[in-house]
């Protein structure tokens, strides 16, 4: 049973994907299009509506968060971590696309596993691209890459509550 078509479809709806089955990962979420920016890229650091406050917590890691929505400054400054370790994984798994040398259905497979991972971002929960085996995503990292995403996600999550109490005040 092969879930790549569903799986396609639903992802160049999404701009996820192009038809040709290589992954364009958008940076432009105001016009509809996924919410996680290139591997080799980062976000913007400044909401051009409210200059300083908008400002993402200054870090060295690439990947970086989006500011989020929320009935405070507080709240929409943490924002930045929701879906950070699938922004990580899902960094990992293009890298792997694009500096290995798997075979076809290999591919076709980290590819799959790959939109999951993108499609996880938002909600913070991975919807399988093979039903039967849920956790297949997690085969691709291996246990240092595994403890490495861990770590910056641990690292990132440290920086960005400082900052955002920092700034907008707030228990630890």
């Amino acid at each position: 049973m092969k879930f790549l078509p569903k799986v396609s479809i639903v992802l160049i709806a999404f701009g996820v994907i192009t038809s040709s089955s290589s992954f364009a990962l958008p940076v432009t979420p105001d016009k509809g299009t996924a919410d996680l920016a290139p591997p080799t890229q980062t976000q913007p650091t400044a909401a051009p509506s409210r200059d300083l406050v908008k400002l993402l917590t200054p870090t060295d890691d690439p990947v970086k968060g989006h500011w989020g929505t929320g009935p405070s400054e507080l709240i929409s400054c943490m924002g930045q971590l929701n879906g950070y370790y699938y922004r990580l994984v899902a960094d990992n798994f293009q890298q792997k696309l694009v500096e290995s040398n798997f075979d076809e259905p290999a591919r076709e497979e980290l590819s799959e596993d790959l939109a999951s991972v993108v499609l996880a971002i938002d909600p913070g929960r991975v919807i399988p691209a093979d039903p039967q085996s849920p956790d297949r995503w997690r085969k691709w990292l291996e246990s240092a890459e595994e403890v490495q995403i861990q770590d910056r996600t641990r690292n990132y999550e440290q920086d960005v509550r400082a900052d955002c109490q920092r700034r907008f005040g707030g228990g630890e």
